[in-house]
């Protein structure tokens, strides 16, 4: 009796597996239903000397959150595909949305922003299940360096420099990556070492027309004015922001009475040589 009702069990047992529904397992045990996902940030297209920042901001789903490590789980959501904007905040920089601008001063463009880098990114959510994505920084600010040798005269002449470029961008649009600004300008600083004079910016990027002045100074009192077209030459400066851009010429200043300075012999260096500052 007691094996017939063993074995009445067991049938009874079978019977009711039979009729279940046995659904896939949950990986996500924390919220049944949403999505997680693994964010990792890569920072390794940029320039030379430039340190990863401590700190940025990822933009998802009407969350602003801030993260401090290059890789970070992001909050779990509902299945679906969500537009996520990563970027970091820089010194002299503010973001509003997506659009980035450097600070700007009567028409001005301050020449020392910090480091901009950002990523636009869908990142797709998937019920009940762990994902990973990684979202590949892009470098938003570029340095660009004037390097003048000094040619047919004595470096020692020089007393000061003044100089503007004109034709300089302020803003960003991260989402888009259209930059844009109206009638402004840069002031880059010369310091005389030697027989070069160099000066370093940093830009988010230049439209239009760039036009080059250089006002020098000499030690008997006279003064000469240089003006020079450098769009051609900065033509490629928007893209390949991670590497340096470096305009050389040569400046010939006068040996003699009557005779103007000039700068001839423009040349483009691009590149990951040079430390940017």
């Amino acid at each position: 009796m007691t094996n017939i009702k063993s074995i009445f069990l067991v049938i009874c047992l079978i019977t009711a597996l039979s009729g279940c529904d046995v659904k896939d397992p949950i990986y996500n045990t924390d919220h049944p239903g949403k999505g997680k996902v693994t964010l990792t940030t890569d920072w390794s297209n940029r320039s030379e000397g430039i340190d990863i920042p401590s700190s940025y901001k990822v933009v998802i789903n009407n969350q602003n959150l801030t993260f401090n490590q290059a890789t970070q789980i992001l909050p779990e959501l509902e299945a679906g595909t969500y537009q996520t904007l990563i970027y970091n905040t820089p010194d002299k920089i503010t973001i509003n949305g997506t659009i980035a601008t450097v600070n700007t001063e009567n028409s001005i463009i301050d020449v020392s922003p910090g480091w901009l880098f950002s990523s636009l990114l869908d990142i797709k959510f998937v019920a009940d299940t762990d994902g990973a994505i990684t979202a590949l920084m892009k470098q938003q600010v570029r340095q660009l360096t004037f390097e003048l040798s000094v040619k047919d005269g004595n470096p020692s002449q020089i007393i000061s420099t003044i100089a503007s470029l004109s034709g300089i961008a302020n803003t960003l649009n991260i989402s888009t990556g259209e930059i844009s600004g109206n009638n402004l300008s840069v002031k880059p600083v010369f310091i005389l070492n030697g027989d070069k004079l160099t000066a370093n910016m940093r830009l988010i990027g230049v439209t239009g027309t760039q036009e080059f002045n250089f006002t020098v100074t000499f030690s008997d009192g006279n003064t000469q004015i240089i003006e020079t077209n450098l769009t051609e030459e900065l033509a490629g400066f928007n893209t390949g922001k991670d590497k340096t851009f470096t305009l050389t010429g040569d400046l010939n200043i006068p040996v003699e009475a009557g005779f103007g300075a000039t700068i001839t012999g423009w040349k483009v260096q691009t590149g990951s040589s040079g430390v940017a500052w």
